[in-house]
């Protein structure tokens, strides 16, 4: 031990990054308070990760050493996957909570199954003061809520004072329930989640839910726009989507968002020449910066393969695409049951 106390902080923290939680507190903790402050330096830079750790590993970890080291926890993630089953319940039953993390900045909450939890950590962390990013990844029990549940975990989110980023990748919002969140978070400059699905009226509804929203990453399905759409999200500068629906929807859903500065859109079933797209983006996304864009579609069952490709790609050779903005685009073709199939989409590839 003595040649690892000649070492400078600066290498014991890179020697640090190496090793497991489990290893790092069982190894070093509380042999000094040189080692321990390079500890805490460490946990202020680095996720505080508590997966793929045993049940006894886990428990010892949850009594005998957050109490000391949670005040240094900047980011803190708890997975229930199979590697670490019941893990979340063991930290609720440690006498732990997540408000007693005081610098918490974000928080990740992964596999887990049950709503119950997933709220019962949420409400802890409502009066951390430095909270801004809360995700919640793969968690089963937010795909299908039913309207109580739903409303309750958005309003208990939404309630964090000063979250900014918030990702729920599971978590369909519908117009079933949106109107009835209560609360407005208007701290929040990123979300991303699941799906929505329904009318314009929800959308219209979480954007006044989120009036300060930034960017947005989102699955849209099912969608219709009634009359002349509303500008929806006035802060929206970004916005990841996938649009399922014809042309004739995305339009007056793209001119709803005229402050946009980034766009990044695969619509499935649907096609705009070059030429339409650029009156598109001219008229109604003047500040739009940085395009990209994948349309699969039909071609036209009349007429001739190679003249339909050349026609669509000719229109997106103008002065606007090549020169102004030097966005770049290819077409792939291919027969599927006797229908023309292409996929137009800008370089470099940014879709998975």
């Amino acid at each position: 031990m003595s040649q690892l106390e000649t070492l400078p902080n600066e290498l014991l923290c890179d020697i640090f990054q190496f090793l497991s939680i489990i290893d790092l507190l069982h190894g070093f903790f509380d042999l000094n308070c040189r080692f321990n402050q390079s500890i805490y330096t460490h946990f202020r830079s680095h996720p505080f990760n508590l997966q793929s750790i045993d049940k006894q590993h886990f428990d010892r970890i949850c009594r005998q050493y957050l109490f000391k080291i949670r005040d240094n926890i900047f980011s803190f993630h708890l997975n229930n996957d199979d590697e670490t089953p019941d893990a979340c319940e063991l930290f609720l039953s440690s006498g732990t909570t997540l408000a007693q993390f005081t610098q918490l900045q974000s928080l990740t909450l992964s596999h887990i199954d049950s709503f119950r939890t997933i709220n019962k950590l949420i409400i802890q962390c409502r009066h951390l003061p430095s909270l801004q990013k809360l995700s919640l990844i793969d968690c089963q029990s937010i795909i299908l809520l039913d309207k109580h549940t739903a409303v309750t975990l958005i309003n208990n989110i939404w309630s964090l004072n000063n979250l900014v980023y918030c990702a729920m990748n599971n978590i369909k919002i519908s117009t079933k329930w949106i109107h009835r969140v209560t609360m407005i978070c208007s701290t929040l400059e990123y979300l991303s989640t699941g799906m929505i699905e329904g009318e314009q009226s929800t959308l219209y509804h979480l954007s006044k839910s989120v009036p300060h929203l930034q960017q947005l990453n989102v699955e849209i399905i099912q969608w219709s726009f009634y009359n002349q759409p509303k500008i929806l999200f006035p802060s929206l500068i970004s916005l990841k989507t996938t649009f399922h629906g014809s042309i004739d929807q995305t339009i007056p859903f793209l001119k709803s968002l005229p402050n946009l500065f980034s766009l990044t859109l695969e619509i499935n079933i649907a096609i705009l020449n070059g030429y339409d797209w650029q009156t598109l983006l001219v008229n109604h996304l003047p500040k739009l910066k940085n395009f990209r864009l994948k349309m699969s579609f039909n071609f036209p069952t009349n007429g001739n393969l190679i003249t339909h490709t050349d026609q669509l790609v000719d229109s997106f050779r103008t002065p606007f695409w090549i020169e102004e903005h030097q966005w770049f685009i290819r077409c792939d073709c291919y027969l599927a049951k006797r229908v023309s199939r292409g996929v137009l989409y800008t370089l470099p590839y940014a879709f998975k």
